[in-house]
């Protein structure tokens, strides 16, 4: 079965007769992962990889996400696995309707205010009325504002959210790691979608991942981000980093029948509903059943 693969030393990543070779920057130590038995690859304190692993990576649908410090640097994504014709065509379509793009953005606002608030629930119950109310009255203004505003409105969401982790107490170096590993479970999401990453739905203002990647973000960094166990936050100095994130990352988020959606898989999830409605029509509910089981610390 395809694993997660974490490494926690800098280290240079080359092909080596099929498989991933790992060598430490210092010490020099080697080792080599079979690419078949891995499905994503954090480097979580630097990595220097080869054209031809690159290749590799490609071959097998695997991302590689790099960090340094805490900070995500960069993510490779094996864009040649994203499937072309009818899905993106009826991607480019729908998106280039003015009043189904906006009925879409309406849908991702409202799920985004909805999880918010379900977040805040969960970490806040005291004050869950204060922040129900900011949201929702933030949707509202969105909804107001209408296409046009759309960038205003992820701007006010983006205040409130600030707002929220301060009172949550979170640290600096902590966030900004938390927020760098959903990036990359975002972004991974890309490859096994049938839909252009670079053809967003919400009118975002500049990011450094695809416009898509960057709705999925908005609308699920509450659960990826906000509700790591709070004294397992992450951050460099964690030795036991992989397995919270395993575990934080594999609560279960949502049900479609007996099928059970990690958190992990949620963007995937989504960009499967998005197809559906791209390609049949079909009615699309933003963040359909997902509730969030809460997680002892």
């Amino acid at each position: 079965m395809a694993r997660v693969i974490f490494l926690p030393v800098e280290v240079g990543i080359s092909r080596k007769n099929g498989t991933i070779q790992l060598t430490e920057k210092q010490g020099g130590r080697k080792a080599r992962v079979p690419v078949v038995q891995t499905s994503e690859i954090f480097a979580l304190s630097g990595a220097e990889p080869d054209g031809t692993l690159l290749s590799l990576l490609a071959q097998y649908t695997v991302p590689l996400h790099i960090f340094k410090d805490g900070t995500h640097i960069s993510t490779y994504i094996p864009f040649a696995s994203v499937l072309s014709g009818k899905s993106v065509l009826a991607q480019v379509r729908t998106l280039e309707d003015t009043q189904q793009r906006w009925s879409l953005a309406r849908e991702i606002l409202r799920g985004g205010a909805r999880l918010r608030c379900m977040a805040s629930r969960m970490l806040r119950p005291e004050e869950k009325e204060e922040w129900e109310c900011r949201y929702m009255d933030c949707l509202a203004a969105g909804y107001a504002a209408g296409t046009d505003g759309t960038t205003d409105s992820l701007r006010a969401f983006d205040r409130i959210d600030r707002d929220f982790l301060c009172r949550e107490q979170w640290r600096d170096e902590e966030l900004r790691y938390a927020e760098g590993l959903s990036k990359g479970v975002v972004l991974s999401a890309l490859p096994r979608l049938s839909l252009d990453p670079w053809i967003g739905i919400l009118k975002q203002e500049k990011t450094d991942i695809p416009p898509l990647a960057a709705d999925m973000l908005f609308l699920f960094s509450p659960l990826l981000t906000w509700l790591w166990p709070h004294k397992k936050r992450p951050s460099p100095a964690r030795r036991d980093l992989p397995e919270t994130f395993r575990r934080h990352m594999g609560r279960r988020g949502a049900t479609n029948g007996a099928r059970i959606w990690s958190l992990k898989y949620l963007p995937v999830r989504e960009g499967y509903a998005l197809s559906a409605r791209f390609s049949t029509g079909r009615p699309y509910r933003c963040a359909s059943r997902v509730e969030v089981e809460r997680c002892a610390e």
